[in-house]
């Protein structure tokens, strides 16, 4: 079963997925691995609000080449996009424009694809078949 992390609550196409047992979602919400790895009440800051202990992230191997591709200024996404890797997400659905200007160096580093949840539904739809790269 492919693992996809939804930045924010999954959309109806993801949740139709997950119900075929095409996909397992996990999100900002989900208990579990994500949780076991860092706070999740830590990951629905908002932009505004003191960061706390998200300064201490030390994250995977990989995290500091993904903090340099989406800048210092992006860390809450850097962590979200970590996490989702760490936990052994194939597919991460964002409508952050800012994680999806940095698409191509973000997959070519993961191996993890990247997706808008309303533009890319077909390619999202192919990578829950397992038709999709």
């Amino acid at each position: 079963m492919i693992r996809i992390f939804s930045e924010g609550p999954p959309s109806d196409q993801l949740r139709r997925l997950e119900q075929g047992s095409a996909i397992t979602i996990l999100h900002d919400g989900s208990p579990g691995e994500l949780a076991s790895t860092w706070e999740i009440r830590d990951l629905n800051l908002r932009r505004t609000e003191p960061r706390g202990a998200l300064a201490d992230y030390r994250g995977s191997a990989q995290y500091e080449s993904i903090l340099t591709i989406l800048g210092f200024s992006r860390r809450l996404e850097a962590v979200r996009v970590d996490l989702a890797h760490g936990a052994g997400c194939a597919a991460f659905v964002t409508d952050n424009p800012d994680v999806l200007r940095r698409k191509p160096a973000l997959e070519s580093l993961l191996g993890m694809r990247f997706f808008h949840p309303v533009r890319d539904a077909a390619a999202i739809e192919d990578q829950a078949s397992g038709s999709g790269p």
